[in-house]
């Protein structure tokens, strides 16, 4: 393990090298922490697709369609991106690493295009809202005050 120093009067120093075998078992168990935390979140996010796409039939709306298909890639490909740093911290493969890594950069870029399914979800919400609201505003100023104006304005609709 070699040390590294930036310059001669500074006193920050960066360590170079393999990970004991101390820090490999403990890297390992936390991501095999992280790998149990994913699958219970799986098993969650198919429960909620069962029950709130599948049997409301909201597989129908685009947005939501693809927020959860790249909910379940971002899972999936974090799961597979701890299997492998696990292999690598078991030493059974060297090759491992990379294939974690590269899973890891998968799924973060497969979030930010989650984040853009969200985003629009929310614009379209708020815009639905609006429509609603401006909706029932102007059926408000539609309904008559009194008994009144409700006889005549049927009657000037029987006319």
């Amino acid at each position: 393990m070699g040390v590294i120093e930036t310059s001669a009067n500074s006193s920050i120093t960066c360590f170079v090298g393999e990970p004991t075998e101390e820090q490999f078992k403990i890297l390992k168990y936390s991501n095999y922490g992280l790998l149990a935390v994913y699958l219970l979140l799986l098993i969650l996010a198919i429960h909620n697709t069962y029950a709130y796409m599948y049997k409301q039939k909201r597989y129908k709306v685009f947005l939501l369609s693809a927020f959860y298909t790249c909910s379940y890639f971002v899972i999936i490909t974090r799961m597979l991106s701890f299997w492998g740093f696990i292999l690598y911290y078991n030493k059974s493969n060297q090759c491992s690493a990379l294939f974690g890594n590269t899973m890891d950069s998968v799924s973060t870029y497969t979030k930010l295009i989650l984040g853009f399914f969200q985003c629009t979800n929310m614009i379209e919400l708020v815009l639905r809202i609006r429509m609603m609201q401006k909706s029932l505003t102007e059926r408000i100023y539609l309904v008559p005050e009194s008994q009144h104006e409700l006889n005549q304005t049927l009657e000037s609709n029987i006319k």
